[in-house]
């Protein structure tokens, strides 16, 4: 298998290019590379197939100021952004009143290319513009990413989008190395610094924060004994703009059916999946997959089995914003049901069916008798279907 040939000049930024998966890794990814003395930048997209087989779907380019950098995400709903930043230059007009922009580029998952959108411009003079971080939002809808503009009196070393809402400035102030955190609210308004003491580094210093919104550091100190080195180890918890009870790894969800604890169904119980969202929501484009635990492997299942652990997965865009109509990120969780009562180990078995989008509004266009009459249609069909478990 070969990924292609991609023909570069020595004065590209990066010979062997960028490879960015899809927010769903299992669909493909998209290579990057910047080409003609940096000027573009050419991608090309793959799909990854059944066994493992890539293969070439589609490719284009687009302009890109020689001076100014880029960083890509790879958007929920399939598609990629690239965010460009640096100094606007003479040659735009459409800037010539900022010294330093940035700007967005959407690859849609059609594989359409937008134009250049001006997100951010800067009036002031500066020593550099860098971008930071880019990523999808954790706490709303939408993506983020952060710009650094240079300060003579501290380096800016990281910046982080904290799960929690807000963000993490991580800076080393000029002359003696110190390491300081500062905190700001989900709108980019300095909030506080944070609750760790500044540590002394002279070399890069690990760090990184979790999602429970922990921040670790490691920092190099002076050793006493000749020929070693000796390290400290910091954490500290910043400050959570969004506290709402919420679905692990999944700020948008407020409650599951079932839960992530054991969940015993009772008597005439149906089972289920429920969730509820903070936001109103609408049906998107992927979906929804139930799996069980076999004892060996994951098996596509329903949930038609006592005493068994199901996980259940929700891709990228299953959902979206209602409001925004901005997909939501997906979410993972698992349970066990416990057993059932004697009055239903027989042989009947319990499960939901969803009709898909097109099948749903060829229903609801459907007169009282003809949906009745589909329904049953429906319930015989399953009855004489089988379900394969594994």
């Amino acid at each position: 298998m070969s990924l292609g040939f991609i023909n570069f000049t020595t004065s590209d930024t990066s010979s062997l290019g960028i490879l960015v998966v899809d927010s769903s890794q299992r669909y493909g990814f998209i290579w990057i590379n910047r080409v003609s003395q940096k000027e573009y930048i050419r991608w090309q997209k793959y799909s990854i197939s059944y066994p493992r087989i890539v293969n070439f779907t589609n490719g284009g380019n687009f302009s890109i100021n020689p001076s100014h950098q880029y960083k890509i995400i790879a958007t929920i709903d399939g598609g990629y952004c690239f965010v460009m930043a640096g100094p606007s230059g003479n040659n735009n007009s459409s800037f010539t009143d900022a010294q330093w922009v940035a700007s967005a580029v959407f690859i849609r998952p059609s594989y359409y290319t937008t134009q250049p959108s001006l997100t951010y411009q800067y009036m002031l003079q500066a020593i550099s513009m860098n971008i930071e971080t880019c990523d999808n939002t954790y706490y709303e809808p939408g993506l983020a990413s952060t710009l650094n503009i240079s300060d003579t009196n501290f380096i800016v070393d990281t910046i982080y989008q904290l799960w929690s809402g807000g963000y993490l400035l991580v800076v080393r102030w000029q002359p003696n190395n110190t390491f300081t955190g500062y905190i700001y609210d989900p709108q980019g308004n300095y909030f506080s610094i944070w609750n760790g003491p500044s540590l002394f580094g002279n070399l890069v210093i690990p760090h990184g924060v979790f999602t429970n919104n922990t921040v670790w550091m490691f920092s190099d100190v002076t050793s006493t004994t000749p020929d070693t080195s000796s390290w400290e180890l910091m954490t500290t918890i910043a400050t959570k703009f969004v506290t709402l009870d919420h679905v692990p790894d999944n700020l948008n969800i407020n409650i599951t059916f079932p839960n992530t604890t054991e969940h015993h169904y009772e008597d005439k119980e149906l089972p289920a999946i429920n969730m509820t969202f903070y936001n109103q929501i609408a049906l998107s484009a992927r979906n929804i997959s139930i799996y069980q635990d076999s004892g060996r492997d994951l098996v596509l299942s329903t949930f038609a089995s006592p005493n068994s652990q199901y996980y259940v997965v929700m891709d990228n865009n299953f959902v979206k914003d209602f409001m925004s109509n901005e997909p939501l990120s997906g979410a993972n969780w698992s349970f066990s049901t416990g057993p059932k009562s004697d009055e239903y180990l027989g042989n009947s078995e319990y499960a939901l069916t969803r009709l898909n989008m097109n099948e749903s509004s060829y229903f609801n266009s459907l007169s009282p008798k003809n949906k009745s009459e589909y329904l049953d249609q429906l319930k015989n069909e399953l009855a004489h279907s089988s379900i394969s478990m594994g």
